[in-house]
């Protein structure tokens, strides 16, 4: 009988390694292509942006540049043949940005599928495992459990993958940029850019703003009013993106914002009762247990 429950298990890891190799494989290469085109679109705008400034500075009399720097621009020039150029909008990168998210957005909805396959692998692989322990002590048992660890480690590897995920903050405010520094740009020209909402309300919120607009006119409208359609909204990703990498890598923005968060909530969450969970290697609840609510001093007694 425990020779049949051993061969019965090892018979069922077996048919999960095969699957779990395949789509480890095929993971591999969709990860693979993916960061190839996020690259690509990356570069892209770099690009774009290296062309806008050959083409405003191709004029430029290079008489005592630093010999090193008149030869990289002269072959940004040369690269990019900018003297053949009539016009170039400064507005180029702008929209390589927007496809850039585009692109993230649609290998992002690609990969969600393959997270939901990991999820079915993984449940897959916890039920063997409980089994496992159920007959641990059938011998060469631990021949089994070395197998299964290399096969969870394979599908957490796919799952721990995380893409590029960059802001474009400055080069957003790189259209920005003329002769004098920071200039103010025509609201129109800006607002085409972007996949608006089509709300009343959104509309309301751009006639506001002044014809010319500012850096900050754009954040406000953008990151504040969200007049972006939630599902193309590429400026106000750039900006949450900034947001969030900033909090994370900053303790003294990081601790403003649990100050603010805290003055905002107060005691508003005092009475909600808070648990500590006890999980297993495969994350699953292996106990629950109710913390003790904190108790405070206040006038006329504890509360």
């Amino acid at each position: 009988m425990t020779v049949n429950k051993y061969w019965m298990i090892s018979r069922q890891l077996n048919e999960k390694e095969t699957a779990i190799n395949n789509f480890y494989e095929s993971a591999q290469r969709f990860i693979k292509q993916a960061e190839i085109e996020l690259v690509e679109a990356r570069l892209k705008i770099h690009e774009k942006i290296l062309i806008y400034n050959g083409f405003t500075l191709r004029n430029l009399d290079l008489t005592g540049i630093d010999e090193e720097m008149k030869r990289l621009y002269q072959n940004l020039v040369d690269e990019y043949n900018i003297n053949k150029l009539k016009k170039y909008s400064r507005y180029n990168h702008v929209v390589a940005i927007k496809r850039y998210y585009r692109i993230r957005k649609g290998i992002w909805n690609h990969w969600s599928t393959y997270l939901d396959v990991i999820d079915d692998l993984w449940i897959g692989l916890a039920e063997i495992y409980d089994e496992l322990v159920e007959a641990k002590s059938i011998p060469k048992m631990d021949n089994l459990f070395t197998q299964l660890e290399v096969l969870k480690s394979e599908l957490e590897s796919v799952k721990n993958h995380r893409f590029d995920n960059p802001h474009f903050v400055k080069e957003l405010e790189f259209m920005f940029f003329g002769e004098n520094g920071l200039e103010t740009l025509s609201k129109n020209d800006v607002i085409s850019l972007f996949t608006l909402d089509k709300s009343k309300e959104t509309q309301a919120q751009l006639d506001k703003y002044p014809d010319q607009i500012t850096v900050d006119d754009l954040w406000d409208m953008t990151f504040i009013n969200r007049v972006e359609e939630e599902n193309d909204c590429f400026a106000f990703e750039n900006k949450y993106n900034l947001f969030i990498k900033t909090m994370l890598n900053n303790d003294e923005v990081r601790q403003e914002m649990n100050k603010v968060t805290d003055e905002i909530f107060d005691d508003m969450f005092d009475f909600i009762p808070t648990y500590s969970v006890t999980i297993d290697g495969f994350g699953r609840a292996t106990n629950v247990k109710r913390n003790k609510p904190t108790l405070k001093i206040v006038n006329g007694g504890i509360k």
